[in-house]
């Protein structure tokens, strides 16, 4: 971070970049794509946050994405590229790489304000919706919940961003910029899968439904809990940084 923020050169950006490169490869020979964007994301947003630089953000942005879609465009041995075009014309492929999409989209027109309750009927794309906790929550809730849950993601956002300011140690802040952008996305997307309009992919809800990433969740909330409890604690390194005045005698 000290090299990043106040020696800012080629050879520090060239360094954060190797850092990058390790995890990302390994994402990209898994193959996780899902996986891969997000922590491609983290990074963009971790460099501009710590180095301020945003014209230089945008410009790794513009040059990380051009790759990613290169990459994709040569080495899209699954077909994900129809996943995503599918959206834009769901009823020529709508018991294919559409169903889904056309599902959820009977769901939201059937559930209403109120939604269909407890005793809904499953059909097949029921019996595996517990993937997909906001279109669950609006067949038997209805709209509101899901307006609901709109407002409660809106709030966690804010309420972490808030809590910022009052983090006195730089690696502190980092730690709650990491993990807040990472459940954001994670929600935003999540939510957004639930109109049926955007892809479905393995983009799961934090906190709620069911598999093995609740654990992590709950992990990376314990850690946000834990430098918000130590907010107050004197950061040595930070003092150190700070330049020394003497008192007038």
């Amino acid at each position: 971070m000290d090299k990043l923020r106040s020696h800012y050169g080629v050879q520090t950006i060239l360094s954060y970049i190797a850092m990058v490169a390790l995890p990302a490869v390994l994402l990209f020979q898994i193959p996780d794509l899902v996986r891969l964007v997000m922590f491609g994301i983290i990074s963009l947003v971790l460099f501009g946050w710590i180095t301020r630089k945003w014209l230089y953000t945008a410009i790794a942005t513009v040059i990380t994405a051009s790759i990613g879609l290169l990459l994709l465009l040569t080495t899209d041995s699954f077909h994900r590229l129809e996943r995503f075009s599918v959206v834009f014309n769901l009823e020529n492929d709508s018991m294919g790489n559409g169903y889904y999409n056309l599902s959820i989209m009977n769901i939201l027109q059937s559930a209403g304000w109120w939604g269909n309750g407890l005793d809904t009927a499953f059909d097949q794309f029921k019996t595996s919706y517990f993937d997909y906790p906001g279109v669950l929550l609006i067949d038997v809730f209805g709209w509101a919940a899901g307006i609901g849950l709109l407002v409660a993601i809106i709030w966690f956002v804010a309420s972490m961003v808030k809590t910022l300011p009052r983090i006195r140690d730089d690696f502190g802040r980092m730690i709650i910029v990491i993990i807040t952008s990472m459940f954001a996305l994670q929600m935003v997307y999540s939510l957004a899968m639930t109109t049926g309009r955007v892809p479905i992919l393995s983009v799961v809800f934090p906190f709620i439904g069911h598999g093995n990433h609740l654990i992590f969740d709950y992990a990376m909330m314990g850690l946000l809990l834990g430098v918000y409890r130590r907010k107050d604690t004197v950061s040595l390194k930070n003092n150190k940084s700070q330049p020394t005045t003497t008192p007038i005698q």
